[in-house]
């Protein structure tokens, strides 16, 4: 009778246990702000039409889990060259954070990650000129104190490696990723 409740008490342990470990693993909650040396993002898009152009800056952790708070601190461009340029950015409106994003904090956690929306105007003269003006091979984006380097990942045109920001940059606040399919 006292093994069987020994048993019994020790199977509720272990259950308890792996319960505990699954449910509240450390790594499973974000432990503080995340600080750009831990991240790695890419830059796709651009993507609408008819309206201004979107390009999406997926960023995603890899180290312990953290949060992005707040919108990035700046935005470059960076040429093919090297040269450095900066991006006057305004905030995205709420009809346009509502369209585009999940609305969502920013927790990274393993497997999840953020998006900054870009939306850059179309109809301006700089973007109606044969080789717009603005147009970077990557962009470096502000993270707390520090900057995360982002290389261009995709877009519709797979000869086209660069990311056009012409004129009327909206730059929204960091959001979690919609989920993928």
């Amino acid at each position: 009778m006292a093994y069987a409740r020994l048993a019994t008490a020790a199977a509720y342990l272990m259950v308890a246990a792996f319960s505990a470990g699954c449910v509240n693993h450390p790594s499973s909650k974000p432990t503080g702000v995340c600080q750009p040396q831990q991240l790695s993002a890419e830059v796709s898009g651009p993507e609408g039409t008819g309206g201004p152009a979107e390009y999406r800056i997926t960023i995603r952790d890899e180290d312990t889990a953290c949060s992005l708070h707040g919108a990035p601190t700046m935005l470059e461009g960076v040429e093919r060259s090297g040269q450095v340029v900066d991006v006057s950015t305004t905030p995205l409106t709420k009809d346009w954070i509502a369209a585009t994003t999940t609305g969502k904090a920013a927790n990274l956690t393993q497997g999840a990650s953020a998006d900054v929306i870009l939306l850059t105007g179309i109809a301006c003269p700089a973007a109606q000129r044969p080789t717009p003006n603005q147009t970077f091979g990557s962009l470096r984006l502000g993270i707390g104190t520090g900057a995360l380097d982002i290389p261009f990942g995709q877009g519709p045109d797979p000869s086209d490696h660069t990311i056009t920001l012409p004129c009327d940059v909206a730059m929204s606040k960091f959001y979690a990723s919609y989920p993928s399919n």
